[in-house]
C-alpha cells in the first residue's frame, strides 16, 4: 500500500469568541480532547491510500476540501469528498481539535472514527457506518448510527455532570457506562436489530426498563435488591429496547436505598 505525503491545515481561534463546534466529514479520525493552550486549535490532514499511478492518487487528493471557518459563535469544520470513492485508491481526512473550554459539539460523520475525551456541554452525533467513544465528561449526549458503534463511557466527575444521553442504533451496537447515576439523570437507547448493552457500575440501584420484541431482554440486580420492596428515592431512570437485537442492563454493583 502507498500512502501519500498527506496535505494539513491548521487553524486556530481565541476561545471567548467560540460557544459551538460543527463538524461535518465522512472518513478518518476525529479526536476532540481538552488542550493545554487557551485557543481551539483544528488540524485537518488529507489522506489518499491504495494502489494507483501517482497522478491518480495527486486527482483524488485534489477532489478531497478541508475548511474551517468561523460565523459569530460557532466554528464550522468540514472535510468533504467531492467525489465517489472508487477502484483503489481510498481518501479520508484525520480531524484533531484540541479545546481550551467546554463547548455544545454537533458532529455529522458517514464511516469515520470519532475519540472524545475533551469535558462537552451537549453532544450529537449522527454517523451512518462509524464509531464514536465517548469518554469525555458530557453533560448531553444525543447520537444515531445507522450500522455504526456507540461507546459511552461517563466516569469521575462526567458522574457529576452527566444529564441525559438518548441514542439510536438501527443495526448498530450501543454501550453505555457509568459509575453512578446522578439524581434526574436518564439514560434512552434504542436499536431496531442491535445490542444494547448498559452497566452501572455503583451508586444508588436506578429504576431500570429493558424490553425486546423478538430478541432477548434482561436487566441485573443485585442479589440483595428486592424492587418490589423498594421505595425509589430519585428520579435516575434506564430505558432500553430493541426489535430484534438483545439488551443487556446490569446494575449488580450498584449499592441498596
Amino acid at each position: 500500500m502507498i500512502v501519500l505525503t498527506p496535505t494539513t491545515l491548521v487553524r486556530e481561534y481565541a476561545e471567548p469568541a467560540v460557544r459551538s463546534l460543527a463538524i461535518s466529514t465522512y472518513a478518518g479520525l476525529v479526536k476532540i480532547q481538552r488542550g493545554r493552550s487557551t485557543r481551539i486549535i483544528i488540524t485537518m490532514t488529507k489522506r489518499v491510500e491504495g494502489k494507483g499511478s501517482a497522478q491518480d492518487k495527486v486527482a483524488a487528493e485534489n477532489q478531497v476540501r478541508l475548511d474551517a471557518s468561523i460565523s459569530r459563535s460557532e466554528v464550522t469544520v468540514v472535510a468533504r469528498s467531492m467525489r465517489s470513492e472508487s477502484g483503489h485508491i481510498r481518501t479520508s481526512v484525520d480531524i484533531d481539535i484540541s479545546l481550551p473550554k467546554r463547548l455544545d459539539v454537533t458532529i455529522r460523520d458517514i464511516s469515520s472514527k470519532i475519540v472524545i475525551t475533551a469535558p462537552l456541554d451537549r453532544l450529537a452525533v449522527h454517523t451512518i457506518s462509524g464509531t464514536a467513544s465517548i469518554r469525555g465528561a458530557v453533560r448531553s449526549i444525543r447520537g444515531w448510527t445507522a450500522s455504526g458503534l456507540f461507546s459511552v463511557h461517563q466516569t469521575g466527575q462526567a458522574d457529576h455532570l452527566f444529564r441525559r444521553a438518548i441514542l439510536r442504533s438501527a443495526s448498530g451496537a450501543i454501550a453505555f457506562t457509568a459509575n453512578a447515576l446522578p439524581p434526574h439523570a436518564k439514560v434512552d437507547v434504542e436499536s431496531t436489530s442491535g445490542i444494547v448493552r448498559i452497566n452501572i457500575e455503583g451508586g444508588p440501584v436506578p429504576n431500570a426498563s429493558a424490553s425486546s420484541v423478538s430478541g432477548s431482554s434482561k436487566i441485573i440486580y443485585p442479589a440483595h435488591f428486592r424492587m418490589q420492596n423498594t421505595i425509589f428515592q430519585n428520579d435516575a431512570k434506564i430505558f432500553a429496547h430493541t426489535v430484534s437485537g438483545s439488551v443487556l442492563v446490569d446494575l449488580s454493583k450498584c449499592g441498596g436505598r
